[in-house]
C-alpha cells in the first residue's frame, strides 16, 4: 500500500504496538481511513480497538474512557475539532503529534491516557 494512509499507519504502528498491552485504542479516522486498513491489523494484530465513526459529541466522551486500561485516542487531521473537545474534558493524557518524515505535514495526533496503577506496557 502507498499514500498518506500507509505512511500514517506505518509511522504509528510501532508506537501503538508498545502501548497495546495496557491500552485500548480509540481510532478516529473515518471516513478517510479505518482501522481495517490492512497495515494496522497486520502490524498490531493484538490491539484492542474501537473505531469511532460518527462525530464525537460532548456527552459521548466519558463512555469512551476505560477504567481498567489506558486509552490511546488516535485522531486524523480531519477530526481534530473532536480531539480539541476530548482534550478539554480529559486532561490526564499526553499528546504526540505525528508528522510525515517526508514532508513534515501533520498526519494525526495520539492522545495517550495512562492506565491505572499496576498495568504496564511491553517495556514496563
Amino acid at each position: 500500500y502507498g499514500g498518506g494512509n500507509a505512511e500514517f499507519a506505518t509511522t504509528i504502528a510501532p508506537l501503538l504496538s508498545e502501548l497495546t498491552p495496557a491500552h485500548h485504542i480509540r481510532f478516529f479516522g473515518a471516513p478517510r481511513m479505518t482501522w481495517d486498513f490492512a497495515t494496522l491489523p497486520y502490524l498490531i494484530p493484538e490491539a484492542k480497538v474501537s473505531e469511532i465513526d460518527e462525530p464525537l459529541q460532548p456527552d459521548d466522551i466519558l463512555k469512551y474512557v476505560k477504567e481498567e486500561r489506558g486509552v490511546v485516542y488516535v485522531f486524523m487531521p480531519h477530526r481534530l475539532a473532536e480531539y480539541e473537545m476530548l482534550r478539554e474534558l480529559i486532561s490526564s493524557g499526553n499528546e504526540a503529534e505525528i508528522h510525515s518524515p517526508v514532508d513534515g505535514r501533520l498526519m494525526g495526533i495520539l492522545y495517550v491516557v495512562p492506565p491505572p496503577t499496576g498495568v504496564t506496557t511491553k517495556s514496563g
